[in-house]
């Protein structure tokens, strides 16, 4: 479910960005070392959600276009969701802290 949410948000924002008149960055690839181990992938799987969601919340600083904006929104509230589910089976507290932080782009790269 997980994987298909994921595709759903990359198609949507593709298009609210190509509508706007922006060019979508390039599809990249990435491999993250954890072979066919379950629970490394979980665990990355778990930091990818934490780290998105707080990239959204830094990135909402930057958005003008009210699209965008009702875009992002909704994917970084199921994004929250994703990353609890996936913090609760890796056994971290699915909601660590009353607040997110923010992350800039150079500390989500990071």
């Amino acid at each position: 479910a997980i994987r298909d949410h994921e595709g759903a948000h990359v198609e949507t924002l593709t298009t609210v960005i190509t509508d706007l008149g922006g060019e979508p960055v390039e599809e990249a690839e990435y491999d993250f070392g954890y072979g066919t181990d379950p629970v490394a992938f979980l665990t990355t799987a778990a930091a990818l959600e934490n780290t998105g969601v707080s990239a959204y919340d830094g990135a909402g600083q930057f958005i003008e276009s009210p699209e965008l904006l009702t875009a992002a929104g909704g994917i970084v509230a199921v994004e929250a969701r994703h990353a609890a589910y996936l913090n609760l089976i890796t056994n971290e507290v699915p909601f660590p802290a009353a607040f997110e932080t923010p992350l800039s782009p150079d500390e989500v790269l990071e």
